[in-house]
């Protein structure tokens, strides 16, 4: 059993022994809206893995609507949208700024923003020795709370388990190993879930991260900061960059390979640790980016004089010349930071069996064209999509998907989607956006409120009701 030792308590701070007593739900699991004409901000995830994002417009089989003759739908916009709403306006914060900024949430019992601030300041380049050490010393302990605590439902709220509902078929649209998420729920290999139980779920996908000048293995979701690995014994072959890690299940052997280096056999005795422990969480397929590998200088080339040169025979092949290396011009770079998204919810409460659009717009700040930009909404289980606008897409249950499209310089495009409410509280429809060819990856989560029958007009009562008119 993973967790023993974290629940056990044993030789732990009262600070990570405080976190045993986070609730079940945490209360910024979503962000609620003090108002409903006002949006969340999304969160835009750069590079810090190079894991391939799937095509949100691929599964599952949906009708495609057509596209709309008329001009996209005018949507007056709301809330301007650029980061995530836990971690708005922390950017700008020096790295010391941030961990006291993540200290105080966690004074506060904001653990959830805590974690995702801190996630956010472990990506950072200038953090020093001390300032990282500290980082993983109160990242760590809430990353195995949030992250692999089984009936902790902090990072995202509970799926309950429906008649026909398997762990792989919410792994799949999760985008997360079903491994993985039987890991985090203390299910066995061939174990199912029990009708009603409240399966505890991370978005993927899952990405690892070497720095190979600390021999440090990280794990991340699409939530943040997962585990901490020690690699020790690494192969000299490696190289920095984007690479794919295969994991293969043969009968009861289990063997991790990263191009023809094999990493992990559950045969041998041999194996690190750290693929050890990966063994059971990764996919099949998972990208690893790698940092940190010292390169080798090439060596210099000193021209012969005259005098030193040898003549080369008849029969000796010509060696042809190396050719420079293309230099990167700043029109092959993609732009950063290059795409905002505006998130519109419905103004008032909706009353349920009514209509209520639900739109975006997707901003494109750079000169030049944001190419294959795909959409797509997911919605809870008392909101059901049944139209789009704006653009080709496709409406299945719980989710619409809009088909990849160019945004002209400057430019940006309306998307809407008509969607009816079929039970009344708090309903929650998250937006995604996506373009690969910049490395842009944009969420945003928005709450909103459903009657359960509609609202009524104020009653008016007159203090001083008129006279009756008198007769003439």
């Amino acid at each position: 059993m993973i967790y023993l030792e974290h629940y056990s308590g044993a030789g732990r701070s009262p600070d990570a022994t405080a976190l045993d007593e986070a609730p079940l739900f945490s209360p910024d699991s979503f962000p609620t809206l003090g108002s409903n004409a006002r949006t969340q901000a999304p969160t835009i995830v750069l590079s810090t893995s190079a894991a391939s994002l799937p095509n949100p417009a691929d599964p599952p089989q949906i009708d495609v609507q057509p596209t709309p003759s008329a001009t996209p739908p005018t949507i007056a916009p709301s809330t301007t949208a650029v980061v995530a709403p836990a971690t708005a306006g922390l950017e700008s914060l020096t790295a010391a700024q941030l961990l006291i900024e993540a200290e105080q949430s966690l004074a506060d019992g904001k653990s959830l923003r805590a974690y995702r601030t801190l996630s956010l300041l472990l990506q950072r380049k200038d953090l020093s020795v001390e300032e990282r050490a500290k980082t993983f010393a109160l990242l760590e302990p809430l990353a195995e709370k949030i992250v692999f605590a089984p009936h902790k439902h902090l990072a995202l709220p509970a799926v309950t388990i429906k008649s026909g509902v398997t762990v792989e078929q919410i792994a799949k649209e999760h985008q997360i190993p079903a491994s993985f998420l039987r890991a985090v729920n203390d299910l066995s290999a061939d174990q199912q879930p029990e009708l009603g139980d409240a399966l505890k779920v991370i978005d993927g996908p899952l990405a690892l991260h070497l720095h190979a000048d600390r021999e440090e293995l990280t794990l991340w979701t699409n939530n943040g900061f997962a585990r901490r690995f020690e690699w020790n014994d690494l192969p000299a072959t490696l190289q920095n960059g984007p690479n794919k890690i295969i994991r293969n299940v043969n009968g009861e052997s289990t063997t991790i390979t990263l191009a023809d280096i094999a990493l992990y056999d559950s045969a041998a005795e041999t194996s690190a640790d750290a693929w050890k422990q990966l063994a059971n969480l990764l996919d099949a397929e998972t990208t690893m980016m790698i940092s940190g590998v010292a390169q080798v200088a090439p060596e210099k080339i000193v021209a012969a004089t005259a005098s030193e040169a040898k003549v080369v025979s008849a029969e000796a092949p010509a060696v042809e010349p190396m050719l420079p290396e293309a230099e990167i011009s700043p029109e092959t770079l993609a732009p950063l930071d290059a795409l905002r998204v505006e998130v519109f919810s419905p103004p008032k409460p909706i009353a349920v069996g009514s209509g209520a659009n639900f739109g975006l717009r997707v901003i494109n700040l750079s000169d030049k064209p944001a190419p294959n930009v795909s959409a797509i909404i997911f919605f809870s289980e008392g909101l059901e999509p049944v139209k789009i606008e704006g653009a080709e897409g496709k409406v299945a249950v719980g989710q619409a998907a809009f088909r990849p499209l160019t945004i002209a310089p400057r430019g940006h495009v309306d998307l809407e989607v008509l969607a009816t409410v079929n039970d009344y509280g708090r309903q929650i429809y998250r937006v995604e956006v996506r373009c690969d060819a910049w490395d842009a990856h944009l969420v945003s989560e928005v709450a909103v409120s459903a009657l359960n029958e509609a609202p009524q007009p104020p009653k008016l009562e007159l203090s001083d009701k008129p006279e009756a008119p008198s007769k003439r």
